[in-house]
């Protein structure tokens, strides 16, 4: 981290940033490599871009807030995932939901809104509150400390909504937002009650803060246990037990779960192709190939040799479904068996731990085959 946010920011400044370097390694490596370090004019204009669709969301939240203000509980949203999580624990109806702006995938944004709004749910868009003096300052200056001096002031106005609109408990799922962390700390300061849920299995920030945690495994659990003094937590799924042959049930259809999206890779685009033509390849040819591809995937068409998953219910107990590292690992057990695929480039232990349902690339013949030796082998 630079020696000028280190000197001049405070702790939680500082591990904000920290977060925003996690999830963007390519800029901390610039950052190490490079005396004075001012950010591209590239990510400049990302950042004004940002600043602007949130001022539209928050003139729209000016207009709305009453329909929010007074309610025990506020759910801070961006798309369905953040209202279906809390559905079974939370009483929606007598909630505010906070919606917040969601670039990666507007259609997917739009059809939760309409699902607002036929539910008759007490909603508003909702946008952060950027100075335009400190973002004058990023755009001239482009340093690391500006940066962080503008998020962590647009967080400050956030902190302020919240309270004045009354609430006691917020239900989030902002492990994704680089600088939710600094909000959090100041309103458990104020005596919020914050309910943390993680949204998937993958750790986009280092330093998170709530009062209650649910994490998907044990190896989530462990990773933020390492950077952060976490008080309640709870954790949803323990191990499914180490994959053998044997416990595969007969399947007529094999699905793959894709995680192509905008916000991912090259490396790992690249990846994902490999291992589908490797699943095609070895893949009899009376069991049927399927693709699920990624809620926030844009124009993504669906690999030759496999037909697009339209009706997950329609599989249900004949399906085998794989993935690399998707949390549907998880939440598709109720319709199917799944199974972790492990590449060279991939460590599925790293994220999921050791004891679970993993084959590696080089053995996924091994799924398909009848003979005695294979079905008795472990791995």
């Amino acid at each position: 981290m630079s020696n000028e946010l280190a000197r001049d920011c405070s702790v939680l400044h500082r591990q904000c940033y920290a977060n925003f370097l996690f999830q963007n390694p390519k800029i901390f490596e610039r950052l190490e490599s490079k005396k004075k370090f001012r950010l591209s004019w590239k990510f400049t204009i990302r950042i004004c871009i940002k600043v602007f669709i949130h001022s539209l969301f928050r003139t729209f939240y000016l207009f709305n807030q009453a329909r929010i203000a007074n309610k025990n509980s506020l759910i801070k949203a961006w798309v369905d995932i953040n209202i279906s999580e809390w559905q079974d624990s939370v009483e929606i109806l007598d909630c505010g939901v906070l919606v917040l702006p969601f670039p990666i995938s507007i259609r997917r944004q739009w059809r939760f809104i309409k699902y607002l709004r036929r539910n008759n749910l007490n909603y508003t868009l909702y946008g952060y509150k950027y100075s335009l003096r400190t973002l004058l300052r990023f755009c001239i200056q482009r340093t690391p400390k500006s940066l962080v001096e503008l998020e962590v002031g647009a967080q400050d106005y956030y902190v302020s909504d919240v309270v004045s609109l009354g609430p006691t408990k917020l239900y989030v799922m902002d492990d994704v937002e680089f600088y939710s962390h600094y909000a959090n700390s100041k309103l458990i300061e104020r005596g919020f009650n914050i309910l943390f849920s993680a949204h998937g299995i993958g750790r986009y920030s280092l330093h998170y803060n709530c009062t209650n945690y649910t994490f998907f495994n044990d190896a989530q659990h462990s990773f933020f246990d390492e950077f952060n003094f976490l008080r309640k937590f709870e954790i949803k799924f323990k191990s499914s037990g180490i994959y053998d042959r044997a416990s595969i049930l007969d399947f007529t259809s094999v699905c793959f779960i894709s995680q192509l999206s905008k916000t991912q890779t090259r490396e790992y685009n690249a990846i994902e192709k490999r291992v589908l033509e490797v699943i095609k390849r070895v893949c009899p040819d009376d069991v049927e190939l399927i693709f699920k591809r990624h809620p926030n995937s844009r124009n993504l068409e669906c690999p030759e040799g496999y037909l697009e998953l339209e009706r997950l219910d329609e599989y249900k107990k004949t399906v085998l479904f794989l993935t690399l590292y998707s949390t549907a690992y998880y939440s598709f057990q109720d319709y199917g068996q799944t199974i972790l695929i492990e590449t060279k480039e991939l460590d599925s232990k790293n994220i999921f731990g050791n004891n679970e349902r993993i084959v590696r690339e080089e053995e996924l013949d091994t799924l398909f085959s009848t003979s005695e030796e294979v079905i008795t082998k472990s791995f």
